[in-house]
């Protein structure tokens, strides 16, 4: 609201991201093939720099930087999913994604006030820029993992 954008940008922004979560599915259901966790997070290391850019003052970077999330959140989503079902047993496939998905929510009650904090003493620019190089980072350490970049 302080850079005048108007509640407008925020619809704009969130269509952007489902759009390109809708059709980073569908890219990901149709370009299959072996070793999915290491390209997944490989695509997550991406998506860094798509959080990243959603803080830059202008409306350009925030729609490239919505539409980078959701494209790579929808590949990713996939084929993380395929690779689950390759290698995880039928009858344990309910607990992996529940872990997973414990595992994808975790940080969020810490995390949301060391980013309102680092946007408010530095900008919400640099906080999207931390929070964007940390997440690819974390997601370098998995694809970096022997365990987990050689699955097929």
């Amino acid at each position: 609201s302080h850079s005048g954008w108007g509640s407008s940008w925020l619809g704009i922004a969130e269509a952007t991201l489902a759009c390109g979560a809708i059709g980073g599915s569908i890219l990901g259901i149709r370009w299959q093939g072996q070793f999915l966790a290491r390209r997944a997070f490989w695509t997550l290391v991406t998506q860094g720099v798509g959080l990243g850019l959603v803080g830059v003052d202008l409306r350009a970077t925030l729609v490239i930087g919505m539409l980078l999330i959701g494209v790579t959140s929808g590949l990713a989503s996939v084929w993380l999913s395929g690779c689950f079902l390759r290698v995880v047993a039928p009858s344990h496939l309910g607990r992996v994604s529940s872990v997973s998905q414990l595992g994808d929510l975790l940080l969020i009650p810490v995390m949301t006030p060391v980013f309102g904090a680092l946007a408010g003493h530095a900008s919400v620019t640099t906080a999207t820029l931390v929070f964007g190089a940390c997440m690819s980072v974390l997601c370098l350490t998995f694809v970096l993992r022997p365990e987990i970049s050689g699955l097929r």
